[in-house]
């Protein structure tokens, strides 16, 4: 019909106008799509694209397992120093090249084979069978995309079906064993001094034009975060529970569904149906509460008009609302209801009275939409005056312990005096460890791989590290005090295991320099920058 009266009118001034806005609206939409989707691309890997979802996805991962590994050490600062988002971009380009590499040699993953990975999970079984309901509600729970976490699994086996295809005939020789079997069980032991910064406060000497220099070069330091509160809807699974009644016929579905879920440990076969008729029915009716409380949430936004404020909404709906108090995105949760910081990104990105999708937090479900927002902002020097002079004097003090921790050492390699008697003069406290082994923490010290390399790496002839070894407790001076070779007896108990395990990391490192070579040869285009 529109078709007929463009043609009929086509030399009409009207229909030449309406041309020209189709065709401007053409360029302008197609113009954009194309521009977003260039925006979209991270990437490419030989042609293939790495999208920013995928990207964010990797991230997010990378970001929760560093996170977990650092615990309550965890912070903003932290990961920005260890460079996750070239981690994460690294990663997803390695697994580019091997999936790549996999299709020429005719490595597959299929579904089968991802669906019983995912079976062996512990966090996914009771009694040690895998529990499909428990699978899904752990998912959504931590808000995760099964389609996303499966192809996660498809990428770890693929990863391994490769290291078998490609270094199936890498051997470990009893040599290698034996060194193996002696770097992880030699043991040393050291004595060390200590120089405190709290020693070196005294010291310290600080006037106004010296804070605001501090200040000005560590401003950042003391910048206060965006803030924002938000309201909410809950909807809480427990309140359709009583409302439900399930049927004879649901009731034995379930339980056929579900049967290993209620076999006691030990037990062969699954009680039957009328022994556990009540825990059948109760997790039938907290399933269903979930289902129906997911479901108003879905309604409640298919049916909310576009830029309402929440609470008019929840108002003319009889709908309960809440509020949060301010929180930051550096916080991990939202205060007072809990999530993870994917959660906390997610509300931080709303644009004004923007809603966000359905979040099921701790058993209930919410929708939130920001309320106020604080903009960031570096605060006066007077504000934090007391934090600035104390943080300085920290750093002062810090200062004059690493001098007086080096000039210490240099003292002792020059043999001008000796260990105790140099202790005693300057009234330090000397401490000596127990025997550890590399993969233990020094005692009193911690310390990463590195500093325990240095330590291994000495001897009755080279007592002393090149350095001193500094944490935030302290300046370390720290000296060598002998060695104890593990019981050789013990390897032919442990050959077997020593080898296997050996044998792992020598094709996982074999594997790395594989990749980093299908690098060296690979087209990469950084299409958008990360940072």
């Amino acid at each position: 019909m529109i078709l007929g009266l463009m043609r009929k009118h086509a030399k009409s001034w009207i229909i030449k106008f309406i041309i020209v806005v189709i065709c401007l609206v053409f360029v302008l939409y197609f113009g954009y799509s194309f521009r977003a989707q260039r925006g979209l691309r991270i990437a490419k890997v030989n042609g293939e694209v790495i999208t920013r979802a995928e990207y964010q996805n990797e991230y997010d991962r990378v970001y929760s397992m560093f996170k977990q590994m650092y615990g309550e050490l965890w912070n903003e600062k932290i990961a920005k120093a260890l460079g996750l988002k070239r981690i994460a971009l690294e990663n997803l380009i390695d697994q580019r090249l091997m999936a790549q590499e996999a299709k020429k040699l005719g490595i597959k993953v299929n579904i089968q084979e991802i669906q019983e990975e995912i079976m062996k999970y512990p966090a996914f079984q009771r009694n040690g069978v895998f529990d499909v309901r428990l699978y899904k509600a752990l998912l959504r729970e931590n808000r995760i995309d099964p389609e996303e976490f499966e192809n996660s699994i498809r990428k770890q086996i693929l990863s391994n079906k490769l290291k078998e295809f490609l270094l199936a005939f890498m051997n470990v020789t009893d040599q290698e064993a034996l060194d193996y079997f002696r770097y992880k069980n030699e043991k040393i032991k050291v004595s060390f001094v200590v120089f405190k910064p709290d020693i070196f406060k005294d010291r310290v000497k600080v006037n106004k034009k010296m804070l605001e220099e501090f200040f000005k070069k560590h401003k950042e330091r003391y910048r206060v975060p965006e803030m924002i509160k938000c309201v909410y809807i809950v909807i809480d699974p427990k309140e359709f529970e009583a409302n439900i009644k399930p049927t004879e016929k649901e009731i034995q579905q379930y339980y056929n569904f579900h049967m290993d879920d209620y076999k006691l440990p030990g037990q062969k076969n699954p009680p039957p149906l009328k022994e556990v008729r009540d825990k059948v029915i109760k997790d039938l009716i907290e399933e269903k509460g979930i289902e129906l409380a997911q479901e108003k949430g879905y309604e409640l936004i298919d049916k909310m008009p576009y830029d309402i404020p929440l609470e008019e909404y929840a108002k003319e709906n009889n709908l309960k609302i809440g509020y949060t108090d301010f929180f930051s995105f550096q916080d991990s949760t939202i205060p007072g209801i809990g999530g993870d910081r994917k959660t906390v990104e997610t509300i931080f990105s709303l644009k004004k009275k923007d809603i966000s999708d359905l979040m099921m937090l701790r058993g209930k479900f919410y929708i939130f939409q920001v309320k106020e927002r604080k903009a960031s902002f570096i605060p006066k020097l007077e504000s934090v005056y007391d934090q600035v002079k104390e943080d300085l004097i920290d750093e002062l003090a810090m200062k004059e312990a690493k001098k007086e921790a080096r000039a210490f050492l240099k003292k002792l390699k020059e043999k001008t005096e000796l260990w105790e008697e140099m202790i005693k003069k300057m009234g330090l406290e000397l401490k000596e460890t127990d025997f550890f082994k590399r993969s233990e923490q020094i005692p009193y010290i911690g310390g990463d791989q590195e500093i325990k390399e240095i330590l291994f790496s000495l001897g009755k002839e080279n007592r002393y590290p090149k350095d001193i070894y500094v944490t935030e407790n302290g300046a370390y001076v720290i000296r060598w005090e002998g060695k104890e070779e593990p019981d050789e007896k013990e390897f032919q108990k442990q050959k077997y295991k020593l080898k296997t395990e050996l044998t792992y990391l020598k094709r996982d490192r074999a594997f790395e320099m594989w990749v980093k070579s299908l690098r060296r040869s690979a087209k990469i285009e950084i299409l958008n920058p990360i940072d």
